[in-house]
């Protein structure tokens, strides 16, 4: 009789994954606890800033700006391997994607702003069931690589809907900038990491920052599809497509 191939099991990942977060959290616990204190001084000290000479003041400024980034790359890190241990949920709910765009791109359009250059948004007047954290994270780390292209130039974040059959939305998620674009091999890079599983080890990192790490996993949450790569008129374009049942997606109230 012949013996039957046994089935591969994703059980030994998710208990990898599941270890890595609680590693994760453990870490972050760790660093973040003295940093808190970092920040919590920092802020004590600000308070006399006006008895201060200028040049402390931009210094003090420039250690808060600095321990709080790092703060918040740690927040990230934890997120991402949470992502991945299974340990943040699909949680669905009506929501306006213009609102969305608009706050999760806020942080880039402030940094491009601040050095003369300026961000726009567009997204169509409708109200779709899906889950707003996930698409937030997406834009929010799309617009960060793309500010620190752009630098003084220029990001265009739009949303469009197609049909994608009688029961079926698509949802196309463009964040475009005019940097110098993606060299060769750096584009070949980031599109083989992006094609990766994200629950696969060799996913793990493979050529992505922190950032598009997020993004990705995010967009794996959200059954979409990832791309990133330089355009014919310059600069580079990140793509979030993915799919949404007909119902899921209305106009929007006053549309």
């Amino acid at each position: 009789m012949k013996k039957k191939t046994p089935r591969p099991t994703h059980a030994p990942i998710r208990e990898r994954d599941r270890r890595r977060a609680d590693f994760a959290a453990t870490v972050s616990h760790d660093l973040k606890t003295p940093l808190n204190a970092i920040v919590g001084f920092l802020s004590v000290l600000m308070q006399d800033a006006p008895r201060m000479q200028p040049e402390w003041v931009e210094y003090l400024a420039q250690i808060n700006h600095s321990a709080r980034r790092l703060l918040e790359r740690i927040n990230d890190l934890l997120e991402l391997y949470r992502l991945e241990a299974g340990k943040i949920s699909f949680e669905p709910a009506w929501m306006n994607p213009r609102e969305t765009l608009a706050q999760a791109a806020e942080p880039a359009r402030s940094a491009l702003e601040r050095n003369g250059g300026r961000l726009d948004t567009e997204a169509p007047r409708v109200r779709i069931f899906c889950d707003e954290r996930l698409i937030s994270r997406v834009v929010r780390e799309l617009c960060a690589n793309a500010a620190q292209a752009a630098r003084d130039g220029a990001v265009r974040v739009s949303l469009a809907l197609d049909d994608a059959g009688p029961k079926e939305r698509r949802l196309r998620l463009d964040v475009e900038d005019s940097g110098p674009g993606l060299g060769r091999e750096r584009q070949a890079l980031i599109e083989h990491s992006l094609a990766l599983d994200p629950s696969s080890d060799a996913a793990a990192w493979d050529g992505l920052g922190l950032g598009l790490a997020l993004a990705r996993q995010a967009a794996f949450m959200l059954g979409g599809r990832l791309t990133i790569g330089s355009r014919a008129e310059g600069g580079t374009r990140a793509r979030l497509e993915f799919a949404l049942p007909a119902e899921h997606v209305e106009d929007a109230p006053g549309a």
